[in-house]
């Protein structure tokens, strides 16, 4: 006889009360709810039904989508009530157990996944590629493969302590989950405990929405972070270094990393103009984030700085681009490297606009290898909103994986957020960035506040400021506060033996070389309207 557990007249009556951004009021911090498709809880006994051996033989989903995992008798895992310690439950997941859930949404599109799991010693072996979730997208060789869609457990079968697994996806396959084995092959079978899981029918513009429901989960599921991990800093920055020496970054003013100058990435801005032989007025492959169109008229360099502005005019002609984006009344600013770099030490002093408009500081590129294998990716050193209602004090550091010449396109960050006692748009302060082939460190006045193993980000990218009109996260920038402007005092590199690589740089070529589409645009467009 099946034993089900049904949800009291309360629990009924806060799920069908969801607010707009919640779902739950069992915990203090809940998820984003916004497209939330499945909501898997082991915490919740009236989501899970069980069968006379104490086995989980459906999984209901807490969205509102209700979305259902289901196993068969010799299959279903079992509950323990203590997995994750002080009560905490999970589903055992023995090498022999999977679920099978309904179809998540209609057609392809973008997903976002979180999954918290651990594994203890007694479940240590296996294969080293267990799944934690597969999609098979009904065409590909593997669900590594198209469309088809995949998270393991970063390729070991050895013990874990609890840890939450993400994944970023779009354009993806987005039918029936197996959870627990390869969909396809029924290989790759689960060792281990999995607590909750999360997945949303849309992808994070910034980190921060990311990691709320990362902090969610942990402070749930007591997950602690391991030092080898992403850390990111949740204090003031302190004792701050004193500057002895232009010619060393403000973080080790007594060399301890060996640093020597790096002339190609470094300006101090003291010219007339923007020194051509090493950067773009604008961004050579991109038109701007809409509905803000990159001018160079809105790049100058001037008293010793470099200054990007964004402006508000309505009678800016309208133009369509890319993709059918349509850019009017605002315009503002790009600047990028015109040769690209890999690894080393960088640090700018800035002073972010006092608008809605972004501020930002970043390396970028889509380099093609001999194989012809596209290599895109991204490490943004800060995005700031200097006054972005509710951002005006927060230090937005990302980093993001959109192709890889093994996993294809596959888009996926990692980033994190400081919060400083400042806001960034009322005065200058010194950032930093320690690019190496091991780790990549976020600092701030030379103080470290984040730092994250380098998994991936091992390919020449260009360096750009900009400001963009980020409407859905910073909101539109008000008119009354353009025009606003993002000033850079100088960029400084420096590059020691651990990151002087050359021979790692040459099997790269950029996409596109010579004049693009960008560019002749842009310069038509400034000359039609008398701003050449």
């Amino acid at each position: 006889m099946v034993k089900y557990f049904i949800s009291s007249v309360l629990a009924f009556f806060c799920v069908a009360s969801l607010s707009a951004t919640t779902l739950a009021d069992d915990t203090t911090h809940a998820p984003n709810s916004n497209g939330l498709i499945v909501w898997l809880d082991a915490s919740q006994p009236d989501t899970l039904k069980t069968d006379n051996n104490g086995r989980v033989v459906e999984w209901h989903s807490r969205s509102p989508a209700k979305v259902k995992a289901r196993a068969a008798a010799d299959s279903a895992p079992r509950l323990v009530g203590d997995a994750f310690g002080e009560g905490r439950p999970a589903l055992r997941f023995e090498g022999q157990h999977w679920f099978d859930t309904d179809a998540l949404a209609q057609g392809p599109g973008s997903l976002t996944i979180f999954i918290v799991f651990k594994r203890d010693a007694d479940l240590a072996g296996g294969s080293r590629w267990q799944r934690l979730l597969s999609a098979h997208d009904g065409q590909s060789k593997n669900d590594t493969k198209g469309k088809s869609v995949f998270r393991d457990t970063n390729g070991t079968a050895d013990a874990m302590r609890a840890r939450i697994f993400t994944a970023s996806l779009s354009g993806r396959h987005r039918g029936p989950l197996t959870l627990g084995r390869n969909q396809l092959s029924g290989n790759e079978r689960l060792q281990g405990d999995i607590a909750e899981i999360l997945i949303y029918d849309r992808g994070f513009l910034v980190d921060e929405q990311f990691a709320d429901v990362q902090n969610y989960l942990a402070a749930k599921w007591g997950v602690v972070e391991d030092p080898r991990d992403d850390w990111t800093r949740a204090r003031p920055l302190g004792e701050t270094p004193e500057r002895i020496t232009d010619k060393l970054p403000l973080s080790d003013q007594n060399n301890e990393g060996n640093w020597k100058r790096y002339p190609k990435m470094t300006d101090a801005f003291d010219g007339k103009r923007l020194n051509a032989k090493k950067w773009h007025d604008h961004n050579p492959n991109w038109y701007g984030r809409v509905p803000a169109l990159f001018l160079p008229s809105n790049v100058e360099v001037a008293d010793g700085e470099l200054h990007l502005t964004m402006r508000y005019d309505p009678d800016y002609p309208k133009v369509t681009q890319y993709r059918d984006s349509l850019y009017e009344n605002y315009s503002s600013a790009s600047v990028r490297s015109v040769e690209p770099v890999l690894y080393g030490y960088f640090e700018i002093e800035s002073k972010a606009m006092d608008s809605a408009g972004s501020s930002a500081w970043w390396f970028s590129s889509s380099m093609r290898n001999a194989q012809g294998k596209t290599s895109r990716t991204e490490i943004d050193v800060f995005e700031l909103g200097g006054k972005a209602i509710g951002h005006e004090y927060n230090y937005n550091m990302n980093a993001h994986i959109f192709e890889t010449p093994e996993d294809g396109k596959n888009h996926w960050n990692k980033g994190g957020k400081w919060k400083a006692p400042f806001r960034f748009a009322d005065d200058y302060h010194v950032f930093g960035l320690e690019w190496t082939p091991e780790h990549i460190k976020y600092y701030v006045n030379g103080v470290l506040v984040r730092r994250m193993p380098n998994t991936h980000w091992h390919t020449p990218q260009y360096m750009l400021f900009d400001s963009e009109t980020m409407t859905n996260w910073l909101g539109w920038p008000e008119p009354e506060d353009l025009p606003s402007t993002f000033s850079i005092r100088y960029v400084r590199a420096w590059k020691n033996a651990g990151t002087y690589k050359p021979a790692l740089e040459k099997p790269w070529r950029p996409h596109r070389t010579g004049e693009t589409d960008v560019t002749r645009f842009i310069r038509q467009y400034e000359k039609d309207l008398g701003l050449d």
